[in-house]
């Protein structure tokens, strides 16, 4: 994973110097260059962000227990996520799995991210109704449902359950619509739930959790330039 860091974070930095370099010349079609060193910076960051990340966590007994705490912070017994929005799909009939994060809010925003194949007719009206996911210590949440049945005009609507202090995430349905029209049509687009509100010490202590691991991060990588120096 080291090496795998240190060549990325050596392929970003040559990024960057070509990036400077085309900024303050005159070559032709120097923008297109830019802005595809640009989307190629990204993708290194994002996935360079995620390795220091990972290695931190496994070899910074500081970082992980900061992000452990951070887990807890979400520890729920019972919470309810809420469908807030449902999305039209010809060739599908249910939300099979869910992405999104906690806002600083106290909120989070979650959104359709797969859906099934509806081949055959009753496939249809298939309809979620246990579902398994985990929140990791940056408040990125993924959901997957486990269980499923056949279920005639009925949309999700309401899911309960809990979130453990390890971060996983149980779900039941807990309340649908019944719309005769509507059911195999439309699938969950979007859901949310409520986890702090603005004044909780605890969103304070996760926000601040969150900018001490950068702060980490930030660090670690900034000692990666100092060795290219």
């Amino acid at each position: 994973m080291l090496k795998e860091i240190h060549s990325l974070n050596s392929d970003l930095l040559k990024i960057e110097s070509r990036i400077n370099f085309l900024s303050e010349s005159k070559k032709l079609f120097r923008s297109i260059k830019i802005k595809n060193l640009t989307n190629d910076k990204k993708r290194i960051r994002k996935r360079l962000f995620t390795l220091i990340d990972e290695f931190l966590l496994k070899n910074d007994p500081v970082f992980k227990n900061i992000a452990e705490e951070t887990i807890n912070l979400f520890k729920k017994d019972n919470i309810s996520f809420k469908v807030t929005k449902h999305d039209r799909h010809e060739m599908a009939s249910m939300t099979y799995k869910y992405e999104g994060k906690v806002s600083k809010n106290g909120y989070s925003y979650i959104y359709e991210s797969g859906t099934n194949l509806a081949i055959l007719p009753l496939d249809g009206f298939a309809c979620p109704i246990k579902l398994k996911g985990k929140i990791n210590h940056w408040g990125k949440i993924e959901i997957d449902v486990t269980e499923k049945e056949l279920k005639f005009n009925a949309l999700p609507e309401n899911f309960k359950g809990s979130i453990s202090d390890k971060g996983v995430i149980q779900l039941e349905i807990d309340k649908r619509s019944n719309d005769l029209f509507l059911s195999g049509k439309l699938v969950v687009g979007e859901i949310m739930a409520f986890h702090f509100s603005r004044s909780s010490t605890k969103l304070k202590r996760l926000l601040n959790n969150k900018r001490k691991m950068l702060i980490m991060i930030r660090e670690f990588r900034n000692d990666l330039k100092s060795d290219y120096r």
